[in-house]
C-alpha cells in the first residue's frame, strides 16, 4: 500500500509572512471561514490586521457581537479604529456592552466614530471620560431621540478624554451642542466639522425655548484654537453682534471653509459677517446667485479656470480658480437632479452671462475642464467661451470613455487644445470616436490633442482623424 503525501504539509511550509500578504486581499467576513481551513490559517487570519484594525458594532444579534469581542481581543495593544453605529435607543446589557466597550478602547484606539440615541449621552459622556492617548480622528453623532423629545442639543462634555488625547486633529460633531467652557481634548484638533442635522427648524440647537435664535457660537474658535479646515452646516444662526477678535483672529488661520447650510441666505450672512477672501479655499453647498457672485468677486483678476468634476452619484462641483495662479479656488457643491430632473431644474448661476463684474463671466474663462459622466448633463447650460483655448476631459470611474458622449455643442472659438485625462491610478481605454466628437462639438477642425494616462482605441479611420487633429 501506497502512503501518499497530505497537500497540507506543503501549506505547512509556506511562511507565515506569505500568507498574510494574501490574507490581505480578505475582508472580516471572508478571514473567518478562511481560520477554519487548519491551525496554521487560523492563526494568521486572527492575527491580521485586516481581522481586527477596523471595529464595527452595528447590530445587537449576538453572533455579530461575538466577533466583535474577538476582534478586540485580538488586537491586543495594538491602535485601531472603532465604529459604533445604533441608532435606536438601547437597553440593558447591550447599552452596557457597547459604552463598556468604547470606555475600555479609549486607551488604544485611533479612529472613533459614534452614531448613538441621544438619550444616551449622560452615559456616554462617562464613557468618554478616559486618556484617548492615540486619537487621531473623533467622529460624533447623536441622533434625535424619539423617546425624550428635547428642543436643545445635548452639550458635549468639556471633560471629554479626560482632558487628554494629543495626538486628536480631526474632530466632527454633529446634532451636539458646544459647551461655554474650554475642551482640553480638542486644542491640537485643525479639522473641524459642526453641523446640525435636525429636520425641524424648531429643534435646532441654536434655537431656544422664547423662539429667538441664538447667536453664532464664535467660542467655536476658543475651543479649537488651531483650526485651520472649518466646516459649518445645519440650519442657521442669527450674527446680532460683530465678531470678537478671538474669531476674527480664528478665521484668518483658515486655509478651508466649507458652508453647508440648509438655506442659501445664511450662506450670505455668514459671508458677510466673517472675512473670508483670504481664505484660499472656500466651498458652499446651496449657494444661490448673490453668494455665487460674492464668492467670485473674492479671486484674484481674471482670466479664470472653470473645473467641473464628478464627486458622488448624485452631487458634483463646480470649482474657479484664477488661470494665472490658481492658489484661490471658490468651489460650489451642486445636485445633480437640479440639471436632470424637469420638476427641479436649477443650474448654477456660474453658467449665466451675467455672473460676474462688467463682462459676462463666459468671458474670463480660458481653460474649462469636465468629467465625462457630466459632459451631456452640464455642457447643455454652457454658454460661449469666446476666450477659451483649452479644454480638459476627466475621465472618471461614473463615466468611462469606452463609447461616445452625448452630442452637444461647446461654442468655443479660440479652442487651441483638447487634453483627455484619466482621473485613475491606471491607464483608462477611450474610444476614439468620443475624443472626435467633442473636438467636433466645438466647431473647431484642427486642435492639438493631449493624452494623460489614457489610451485610444476604434477604427483605423478614426485614429488617424482623431491624430490628424495634431496629437501629442
Amino acid at each position: 500500500m501506497v502512503r501518499t503525501k497530505s497537500p497540507m504539509r506543503a501549506v505547512y511550509r509556506l511562511p507565515n509572512e506569505l500568507w498574510s500578504a494574501i490574507f490581505g486581499y480578505l475582508h472580516v467576513g471572508e478571514l473567518v471561514p478562511a481560520s477554519k481551513v487548519c491551525v496554521c490559517w487560523r492563526a494568521v487570519a486572527f492575527d491580521h490586521p485586516n481581522f481586527w484594525r477596523n471595529v464595527r458594532i452595528d447590530s445587537a444579534a449576538k453572533g455579530k457581537l461575538y466577533w466583535t469581542t474577538r476582534q478586540l481581543a485580538a488586537g491586543g495593544g495594538r491602535p485601531f479604529n472603532l465604529i459604533v453605529h445604533m441608532p435606536n435607543r438601547m437597553h440593558g446589557m447591550l447599552a452596557q456592552f457597547v459604552l463598556q466597550t468604547i470606555h475600555a478602547s479609549l486607551s488604544r484606539v485611533s479612529g472613533l466614530r459614534i452614531s448613538l440615541d441621544s438619550a444616551h449621552a449622560p452615559l456616554l459622556w462617562a464613557a468618554l471620560a478616559a486618556p484617548a492617548p492615540h486619537l487621531a480622528k473623533f467622529e460624533l453623532t447623536l441622533l434625535d431621540s424619539a423617546s425624550i423629545p428635547s428642543e436643545t442639543l445635548p452639550e458635549l462634555a468639556s471633560n471629554i478624554f479626560a482632558r487628554c488625547a494629543p495626538r486628536l486633529r480631526s474632530v466632527s460633531l454633529k446634532e451636539v451642542a458646544l459647551p461655554m467652557q474650554p475642551v482640553p481634548a480638542f486644542a491640537n484638533a485643525d479639522r473641524v466639522s459642526i453641523d446640525a442635522l435636525m429636520e425641524e427648524w424648531s429643534s435646532f440647537v441654536y434655537h431656544d425655548p422664547t423662539d429667538e435664535w441664538q447667536d453664532f457660537p464664535y467660542h467655536l474658535f476658543l475651543i479649537f484654537p488651531r483650526v485651520e479646515q472649518l466646516m459649518v452646516g445645519g440650519g442657521g444662526f442669527e450674527f446680532a453682534r460683530c465678531p470678537p477678535p478671538h474669531a476674527v483672529q480664528g478665521m484668518q488661520r483658515l486655509k478651508s471653509l466649507h458652508l453647508s447650510f440648509d438655506h442659501g441666505w445664511d450662506n450670505i450672512k455668514f459671508l458677510e459677517h466673517f472675512p473670508t477672501a483670504h481664505i484660499p479655499t472656500v466651498l458652499v453647498s446651496g449657494v444661490d446667485d448673490i453668494s455665487m457672485r460674492q464668492m467670485l468677486s473674492q479671486l484674484p483678476s481674471a482670466p479664470f479656470h472653470l473645473s467641473v468634476y464628478r464627486t458622488t452619484p448624485t452631487e458634483f462641483h463646480i470649482c474657479v480658480q484664477s488661470a494665472r495662479d490658481g492658489s484661490v479656488r471658490r468651489i460650489f457643491v451642486e445636485d445633480l437632479k437640479h440639471y436632470t430632473r424637469p420638476e427641479e431644474l436649477k443650474p448654477s448661476s456660474v453658467f449665466r452671462p451675467e455672473t460676474s463684474g462688467h463682462l459676462p463671466f463666459s468671458q474670463h474663462v480660458t481653460a474649462l475642464s469636465v468629467s465625462t459622466s457630466l459632459w451631456g448633463t452640464v455642457t447643455r447650460w454652457m454658454p460661449t467661451y469666446p476666450e477659451l483655448t483649452t479644454l480638459t476631459l476627466l475621465v472618471d470611474a461614473y463615466r468611462p470613455l469606452t463609447s461616445p458622449l452625448p452630442k452637444c455643442q461647446l461654442a468655443c472659438p479660440k479652442l487651441g487644445a483638447v487634453a483627455v485625462r484619466s482621473m485613475s491610478a491606471h491607464v483608462a481605454n477611450v474610444d476614439a470616436r468620443a475624443v472626435a466628437d467633442v473636438i467636433a462639438s466645438t466647431g473647431q477642425r484642427r486642435v492639438k490633442v493631449q493624452l494623460a494616462g489614457v489610451r485610444l482605441f476604434g477604427p483605423p479611420k478614426m485614429l488617424a482623424a482623431v491624430r490628424g487633429s495634431s496629437m501629442n
